[in-house]
């Protein structure tokens, strides 16, 4: 609220909120745990091109290793996200997140129906007993995925956040902790030789 002199009269000025402006998405530099990425400029072309061309198996170890998650399981086909933590910190205090990670198995875009064979995993991931969830691509996510994921986390029965990683975004991240091209996991280097014989111990 705002008074205004306009001659010999005042005025009073209201100021509402945005109705757009949403508070339950956030963003990379506002997770303490990505902050420094703050500092790392927009990644090019060719390095996001490089990411869609690395294990998402990598990857995943690589954001465990940046927030502190010494348990990364295994993929399967019924679970609800990627990887469960508790050491994500948000606004000064520990969060509880899951993540779920789209790797080069899925080319192009992301879109709901990619999230999952029946692509409910979104939805899956928002029954979590999490906070925050974190979408992860690495390449662009439409913005179907974000409306999808903004509806969720808006229930007003359980409300949460979520955050968008696209493929520049998750670059950013990695390269602000020295992760970019991140170490390549045991599993991923035995299905890719070129990798094994490529990978050095990092000091």
């Amino acid at each position: 609220m705002q008074f205004f002199r306009l001659g010999n009269q005042h005025s009073l000025l209201l100021r509402w909120p945005n109705p757009w402006k949403t508070r339950v998405r956030i963003y990379p530099e506002q997770i303490e745990s990505f902050e420094i990425a703050r500092d790392v400029k927009r990644a090019p072309i060719a390095e996001v091109r490089q990411l869609g061309k690395i294990p998402e198996d990598d990857v995943k170890h690589a954001f465990a290793m940046i927030i502190g998650e010494p348990f990364v399981p295994k993929d399967w086909g019924g679970e609800k996200s990627d990887l469960q933590t508790n050491h994500v910190r948000l606004e000064g205090e520990p969060c509880s997140a899951a993540f779920i990670f789209k790797g080069p198995g899925l080319v192009g875009e992301l879109h709901p129906a990619n999230l999952g064979k029946r692509g409910d995993q979104l939805i899956r991931a928002f029954d979590e007993p999490v906070d925050l969830v974190v979408v992860q691509h690495h390449a662009k996510i439409a913005n179907t995925v974000v409306r999808e994921a903004e509806s969720l986390a808006s229930n007003p029965a359980r409300p949460r956040r979520y955050c968008i990683l696209d493929g520049a975004d998750t670059v950013r991240i990695l390269k602000a902790y020295q992760m970019f091209p991140p170490p390549p996991t045991p599993r991923s280097a035995e299905s890719n030789p070129r990798a094994k014989r490529s990978a050095k111990p990092r000091l």
